[in-house]
This record gives C-alpha cells, sequence and structure tokens, in this order.
C-alpha cells in the first residue's frame, strides 16, 4: 500500500521500514508511527522475511514530533498520538520477527522511543540522542518511559530533565543501543545481524522475543514460572527436535519454522 511518511522494501531475508521524508528531518507524526505499525504487521505475514530494519533516510533518524502539526493540536489530541504509540509497542512485542533500529543520524524527542522500542539497536558513529521535549515546555514523552527501561535510573532522569544531547558512544555505554558503527557501514552492520538471526530457528526466535519483552515485568517467581512454561511449549516444535537431532549427528540443523 501507498505510505505517507514511510517507505518499505523487501529484500530477503529482512524487510525495511524507512522513515521517509528527508526535508521535515523525517517527522513521527500519529499518521506514520500508525503506518509502521501497519508496516511491520505486513512483514509478519510474509514467511521470507526473518527481521524488520528501520531507519531514516537523509542526515536524519528523525526530529521527532513535527511542531508545526503540534501546534495546531489541542492536549487532549495527543491522546491519539499516545495511542498510535501504544499500538506499535503491542505490535512489535507481540512480532516474531524481532525489530531492529538503525539509527543513521540524530535522534530527537519521540523519535528516541521508535530506537527503544525496537528489540535491538545499531548506531551510525554520526547519530546523536536528545530527549529534547522539556525544553519546549512538554513534560513527558513517550520516549522518557523506554529511556527508563533502557538506561540506569539516575542516567536516564539526567537526560529527561536536561536534554542533553549524547553521542551514539554514550548512548551504547549507557544501553540505548547494541553496537556503534563507522556511519558507511550501517547498512551492512544491519544485514549482517539478520543473515545471524536467519540462521536460527524461526519458532526458537519467537519464543525467546516473547520471553525478552514478557520476563521482566514479572514478579521473580512467576517469570520462572512463565519460562519454564515456554520451555516446555517450545520443546514440542519440529525445531526443537531437529536441533538436538542435529548435534547428535553431528551436522547443521535444517529449521522449518514448526
Amino acid at each position: 500500500m501507498g505510505y505517507i511518511g514511510i517507505r518499505t522494501e523487501s529484500s530477503a531475508p529482512q524487510g525495511w521500514i524507512v522513515l521517509n521524508q528527508p526535508e521535515k528531518r523525517n517527522p513521527l507524526s500519529t499518521t506514520t508511527v500508525a503506518e509502521i505499525s501497519d508496516a511491520l504487521r505486513a512483514f509478519e505475514r510474509d514467511a521470507t522475511i526473518r527481521a524488520v530494519l528501520i531507519t531514516g533516510e537523509g542526515k536524519f533518524f528523525s526530529a521527532g514530533a513535527d511542531l508545526r502539526d503540534l501546534a495546531v493540536r489541542s492536549p487532549l489530541e495527543d491522546r491519539s498520538d499516545y495511542n498510535a504509540w501504544i499500538e506499535l509497542h503491542q505490535v512489535v512485542a507481540q512480532m516474531r520477527k524481532p525489530v531492529i533500529a538503525l539509527v543513521n543520524g540524530p535522534v530527537v524527542g519521540g523519535s528516541a522511543a521508535l530506537v527503544g522500542l525496537a528489540d535491538l539497536a545499531i548506531a551510525s558513529d554520526r547519530a546523536t540522542f536528545a530527549y529534547a521535549q522539556i525544553d519546549r515546555g512538554i513534560g513527558i514523552g513517550i520516549a522518557v518511559v523506554t529511556l527508563l527501561r533502557s538506561a540506569p535510573r539516575k542516567k536516564a532522569v539526567e537526560l529527561s530533565l536536561l536534554a542533553n544531547r549524547i553521542d551514539a558512544q554514550e548512548a551504547e555505554r549507557i544501553g540505548l543501543v547494541n553496537r556503534v558503527v563507522p556511519h558507511d557501514e550501517l547498512t551492512a552492520a544491519g544485514e549482517a545481524m539478520v543473515a545471524a538471526l536467519a540462521q536460527k530457528s524461526p519458532i526458537a526466535v519467537a519464543f525467546t522475543k516473547e520471553a525478552c519483552h514478557v520476563l521482566p515485568d514479572l514478579p521473580f517467581v512467576t517469570a520462572m514460572e512463565r519460562s519454564r512454561d515456554l520451555r516446555v511449549i517450545s520443546r514440542t516444535s519440529a525445531d526443537a527436535e531437529e536441533g538436538i537431532t542435529s548435534f547428535l549427528e553431528k551436522r547443521r540443523p535444517v529449521w522449518t519454522g514448526v
């Protein structure tokens, strides 16, 4: 389908979502966030796609909310923004396939939430991060929610209150991204990560991803019980049998995803 704020590409085993309004620094309107959710659902249905890469066109990853749009909207209308982000979080969490942010440039305000919601993130050495909504007189944003779940608490509070811009290396140090690579190697690094994931059992990846999303929010004993149940269910798969059998037979496994 045709999108306004993004474009999509399929290049198995990866699907691409590209924030595609570089002349406006790739703003994340409610429409664009909804388009990302829609594109992720489409890639989830495509059996040839093993993971989805999200990046920005041009020099920016995203400058966050479009302030011109925000200026004509009431505070109550902001609820629709939040609802779109909540839906995006649910889509990412429920997908069986990993979502990887490739941070090609500056990340400002709410766009940091998109990096935070992704399962994995690789940053260009040109990337920067700024949780800048407080500088516009806005006291909270969806990006702060993801920040508090990624960075140490005092660092998250500092970035939220002072809106200090940090570079990619600092973002890696505090856990906002998995790694930093030279800018010209960003696409290759993302595709290499997808290629590595594509060597794993699809069903094992799905169960592992579910565990990573669900278990941290549970009390410890409940998390242990949930992990036990997920393990038992995953052991019933043909891929689990194939993994054990191929090891004993000293050959590479042939995954079927069931």
